[in-house]
């Protein structure tokens, strides 16, 4: 459903898009379930296009206020706009092509020849090319094909049918082991025949391309970006232009991102389902719950060390090169961890500008049982860390003045220039300074069974499955209005904070707009004059034209595909968090309560791109519920 204009968008990925030089022709009559299969078969998660007329013709005809009737599809006017829905579909096929994206194209099968012979065209630009065939019995293609509400003439779906059945054996012999033949009929399991579908697919998708034109092409068009790149931005810049770059949660990039958003997203978590198998270009760190925030390096300005906070990236930085620079600008606690950070920091000769986060310093460490084990113990935010007595890591920490985990690096002549990128190379460390990376270093730990893979590969395969639901528009809005996106989100907060995941989605977006209208109901009758509350309602106004039913539709499909992401984020995160060697608990005023790691950072290593993993349901309940003590808090 998406428009042609948003494919246009998406077609700037090119060579390191991740189904590069592949396609995948999608066969079966009608009946067959194929649209059905191809989202259970999470094709769009890995990253492929769909070339599909019927989607663009159906549109049109909507926009048009024509029923899907036969009518009105073979009336003049409809049979001109199924012409331009294929002319629209040629061009969008092109686009696609001539960035040698990931293709599916979507046909019956009945011609082998027209199937053949674009076959044959894709490899000779170089690509690799499969087919999955969606096959029924003739009785249940026709049982659905009798309910559909583009019902065809029953003796030409028998002799489409027919059609299919006999070129099968054209396509075995052309496809050979890359025809992958799904049986949908009635009474099949059809679940373990698109994890199969998948499972072929996935390493389909994934394999690097052996074609020599596929191989030189790739090389040309690298020599391009670095050229460019040498002209201007760097390949990653748009990543990591931002100092200290906020990131969002992984199910929130649906919200933000629009259609390339959802699909990254989509794609970062099937990169970490693999990387957990060893299989993936992804790499992981760990978000440590510390604080404050601690920049460190050498000022690009006259080569000396300085401590700060994030005002270094002001107009005019903001470091501290002494003491009484830190006196001047801060006090208590601030003041005491920078002045710390300044003396034992600044023997280490750290070179580049990096930034951390403050985990502890010697008065801050205490030592507590819990569940029976003594424990060396530092508490700096929500997150109570725990270390067991008599370990060699304990009495590292115990022997240290400050503890410090570090996650980026920047570099620049000047601070005004600086580029963020995710790691610190050689973490700096000594006696006094327990300086630890943030970069997971032991993820493939966490290896996970057979199970639980194919439990994170259907969440991501039925993410696939909506996001093909939602409507190009409704994304397109929803990335343009950021007022909006900010305002969904925040009544998604509304959940997470009480440790809650919303129900259906129809009725959580019937209560969005129940939420929206009480918002600005309540800004409204706060203002005095006719004026100021004629602002706030046209704000109102303004929200609510959004909701039409077509995009209701899609927030309710978008909702139940943030729900897919999420529950395969926390089976991933479960397994990460079992491979944790410092413990972590919640304190409350009856005693402590075991909880995972504040969240993880997965980085792809081709783009520097990074997304954030967070279990909000557990991490931001502690964070806001008043039962759980921070660092600074003492039980009454």
């Amino acid at each position: 459903m998406l428009s042609f204009a948003e494919h246009i968008k998406d077609i700037d990925e090119g060579v390191n898009d991740p189904a590069i030089f592949k396609a995948i022709f999608l066969a079966g009559g009608p009946g067959s379930g194929k649209t059905f299969i191809v989202g259970r078969t999470g094709l769009t998660s890995l990253g492929f296009r769909v070339v599909n007329s019927d989607t663009a013709f159906e549109n049109a005809l909507k926009k048009a206020g024509l029923e899907m009737n036969p009518d009105n599809i073979f009336s003049v006017k409809g049979q001109g706009i199924r012409d331009r829905a294929k002319e629209l579909t040629a061009k969008q096929q092109a686009l696609y092509i001539k960035g040698r994206l990931g293709l599916v194209i979507d046909g019956t099968g009945r011609d082998s020849e027209k199937i053949l012979r674009q076959k044959r065209m894709l490899e000779g630009l170089g690509y690799s090319t499969a087919m999955i065939l969606v096959n029924t019995d003739k009785e249940t293609a026709l049982k659905r094909n009798d309910a559909r509400p583009r019902r065809l003439d029953p003796d030409v779906v028998g002799d489409m049918w027919d059609e299919v059945q006999r070129n099968l054996g054209e396509y075995q012999k052309k496809f050979k082991s890359r025809l992958i033949i799904v049986d949908n009929s009635e009474g099949k399991d059809y679940n373990k025949e698109t994890l199969r579908a998948y499972r072929i697919m996935s390493r389909f998708a994934k394999a690097e391309p052996m074609n020599p034109i596929a191989k030189k092409w790739i090389a040309t068009q690298r020599e391009e970006v670095v050229i460019k790149s040498s002209m201007g931005k760097t390949f990653t810049d748009f990543i990591t232009e931002q100092k200290n770059t906020h990131m969002t949660h992984i199910e929130d990039k649906v919200l933000y991102g629009g259609v390339k958003g959802t699909r990254e997203a989509i794609n970062a978590l099937r990169n970490i389902r693999d990387m957990l198998a060893g299989k993936s270009s992804s790499k992981l760190s760990t978000k440590w719950d510390g604080a404050p925030a601690i920049f460190c390096g050498e000022d690009p300005r006259d080569g000396e060390f300085f401590v700060a906070k994030k005002g270094v990236f002001n107009k005019n930085p903001k470091v501290y090169k002494t003491d009484a620079e830190i006196d001047a600008d801060t006090s208590g606690d601030l003041a005491d961890k920078l002045k710390l950070a300044l003396k034992h920091l600044k023997p280490l000769g750290i070179k580049q500008v990096i930034q951390g986060d403050f985990l502890f310093t010697k008065q801050d460490l205490g030592k507590e049982k819990i569940d029976g084990k003594q424990y060396l113990t530092f508490h700096p935010n929500t997150i109570v860390y725990a270390v067991e007595l008599g370990t060699e890591a304990a009495r590292t920490i115990n022997n240290s003045k400050i503890g410090i985990v570090w996650h980026t690096t920047y570099t620049g002549k000047t601070f005004e220039d600086m580029k963020a990128s995710f790691g610190v190379k050689n973490p700096p460390k000594s006696k006094n300074v327990w300086g630890q990376d943030a970069m997971l270093t032991n993820a493939s730990e966490a290896t996970m069974n057979e199970k639980e893979t194919a439990e994170v590969t259907k969440n991501l395969s039925t993410a696939g499955f909506l996001f093909n639901k939602i409507a190009g528009d409704t994304l397109r809005e929803l990335e343009k209005n950021q007022k909006l996106a900010q305002t969904i989100e925040q009544f998604n907060n509304t959940f997470v904070r009480k440790g809650e995941m919303h129900g259906n989605s129809k009725t959580h977006t019937d209560r969005l707009i129940k939420f929206i209208q009480k918002k600005y109901q309540k800004r409204i009758d706060k203002r005095k004059t006719e004026k100021g509350k004629g602002r706030q309602q046209d704000k109102l106004d303004a929200l609510l034209d959004f909701f039409s039913p077509q995009n209701k539709k899609s927030l309710e499909n978008m909702f139940e595909l943030q729900k897919q992401l999420v529950f395969a984020k926390l089976k991933l995160i479960n397994r990460l968090n079992s491979i944790s060697n410092i413990d972590a608990f919640v304190k409350t005023k009856k005693g402590y309560k075991t909880t995972g790691a504040e969240g993880y950072v997965a980085i792809d290593k081709l783009t520097g791109g990074a997304v954030k993993l967070v279990d909000r349901l557990e991490f931001s309940y502690n964070n806001f519920s008043p039962d759980i003590l921070k660092g600074w808090d003492k039980p009454k």
